[in-house]
């Protein structure tokens, strides 16, 4: 399901959130945005569905839960490196969709994980304050409600913004390695099976996996 934030939500909440599903399917997967400043995110469109919905959080998550063999937790627990790193990686896939071919829609692809890197690093590496974290969103990014809220995140959850980013290098090094091994022979969408496909799992172990896979192909 995809739907807007009720009128008190959008007041305290950033972009866009995701809530999981149901492997039963009782309740769908729910992918929710901030109606209030739309016309702030309308760039970031593209990658805000790619990132929360298919083939972000929802895709990988609902494949996980749904999936028949893995253990409870790697099918109902996240890393934040493996759960964001991918939903980052899938924003990449954007430019196998030819969906950034739009400058503008790249921009918005790129401009809030760099915002959320250069926040990360100046509250706890250069002394910011919480006002100047906020000041730096409202001068250099989206304009409009949950900006607030977005830097509380950032302060009670140190290198939460970098583990984004480290995440979706490691699965980027992961493919272009699939890549060169595999030459005219690599399937990505089955490369892409083999790193979500059983739930989560820490990258030495994912590594692992990847590696087995190659032999295998």
């Amino acid at each position: 399901m995809i739907e807007s934030y009720d009128a008190v939500e959008e007041q305290f909440l950033f972009a866009a959130t995701y809530t999981p599903g149901t492997a039963d399917g009782s309740r769908p997967g729910l992918f929710q945005f901030n109606a209030s400043q739309f016309g702030g995110h309308q760039v970031s469109a593209t990658s805000l569905y790619l990132h929360e919905g298919v083939p972000g959080h929802h895709y990988q998550i609902m494949l996980a839960r749904e999936a028949e063999g893995p253990p409870w937790h790697m099918q109902q627990t996240g890393l934040t490196s493996y759960i964001e790193g991918w939903a980052l990686y899938a924003e990449t896939l954007g430019y196998d969709l030819l969906l950034y071919e739009d400058p503008l829609i790249e921009y918005g692809h790129l401009r809030l994980q760099l915002l959320r890197l250069v926040v990360d690093a100046g509250i706890h590496d250069q002394g910011w304050s919480r006002q100047q974290a906020i000041q730096f969103m409202i001068d250099n990014g989206p304009h409009g409600n949950g900006i607030s809220g977005e830097i509380d995140r950032y302060i009670a959850i140190p290198s939460q913004a970098l583990g984004y980013w480290l995440g979706q290098e490691r699965f980027a090094q992961m493919r272009a390695r699939a890549e060169n091994d595999l030459g005219a022979g690599f399937d990505l969408g089955a490369f892409h099976h083999e790193m979500i496909g059983i739930g989560t799992v820490p990258f030495p172990v994912l590594g692992s996996k990847l590696d087995a896979w190659i032999a295998s192909q």
